[in-house]
C-alpha cells in the first residue's frame, strides 16, 4: 500500500510539473517605418496581425508564433499602400503572410531583453534578434520593441542603393522597422 501511494503521488508531481501555461493575446499594434536612404524622408503606417500564440510558463515564455495579415497594411497614402502590396515589395497576392518565431526564451521580468528567432517574409526566413521591454500589469504582460528588417535579405529590392548604386534621391534604404506593442493574458493550464 505503501509503495502504491509513492507511486500516485510521484505520477502527480511528474503530471503537475508537464503542465504549460497558454497565454491569450488581449492588445496588440504594429507598426511600420521605411526610410528615403540619403535624407530623412520616411512614410509610415500599421500592420495588423492573423494569430498571435505564447506558451510557457508563470515565469518564462518558452514559444512564441506571430503572424502578420501583409493584405492590411496601411499608410495615409493610398497609392504607397498599392506600391508596398504590388511585387516591387510584398507582393501580397502571392504572400499574404509575414511570421515570427521565437527561438530564444523570454523571462516573464519586468526590464529589457533581447529576444531572437526566424522572420518569414515572402517565404524567405531569416533569423533576426532585438530588444523588447517587458511591463507587468497585474495577470497581464505588456511587451514593446522595435525589430530592423534589412529588406534586401528577402528579395525586397526596389530602389535598394546596395543594388542599383546611381540612385539619388529615389533610393529607398534598404532597412525598414517593424514596431510592437502586445499585451498578453494567462489562460487556463493545459497539459503539453
Amino acid at each position: 500500500m505503501k509503495n502504491i501511494l509513492s507511486t500516485i503521488i510521484l505520477f502527480l508531481g511528474i503530471t503537475l510539473s508537464t503542465f504549460a501555461q497558454s497565454f491569450t493575446l488581449l492588445d496588440s499594434e504594429v507598426g511600420w517605418k521605411g526610410k528615403a536612404a540619403f535624407n530623412a524622408y520616411a512614410l509610415s503606417g500599421m500592420v495588423e496581425l492573423n494569430q498571435a500564440d505564447f506558451q510557457g510558463s508563470k515565469e518564462e515564455l518558452t514559444t512564441a508564433k506571430i503572424v502578420m495579415d501583409m493584405t492590411t497594411i496601411q499608410s495615409d497614402n493610398a497609392r504607397l499602400i498599392q506600391h508596398l502590396k504590388s511585387k516591387d515589395f510584398f507582393e501580397v497576392k502571392r504572400y499574404k503572410e509575414a511570421t515570427f518565431i521565437m527561438k530564444s526564451k523570454l523571462n516573464l521580468q519586468e526590464g529589457k531583453q533581447e529576444i531572437s528567432g526566424d522572420l518569414t517574409i515572402k517565404d524567405s526566413t531569416h533569423p533576426i534578434s532585438f530588444p523588447v521591454e517587458l511591463k507587468q500589469e497585474g495577470e497581464k504582460w505588456s511587451m514593446e520593441g522595435i525589430m530592423s528588417i534589412d529588406r534586401t535579405q528577402y528579395g525586397i529590392t526596389f530602389n535598394s542603393p546596395t543594388y542599383f548604386e546611381k540612385l539619388k534621391e529615389q533610393a529607398i534604404a534598404d532597412e525598414f522597422e517593424l514596431s510592437f506593442s502586445l499585451t498578453i493574458g494567462q489562460q487556463a493550464a493545459a497539459m503539453r
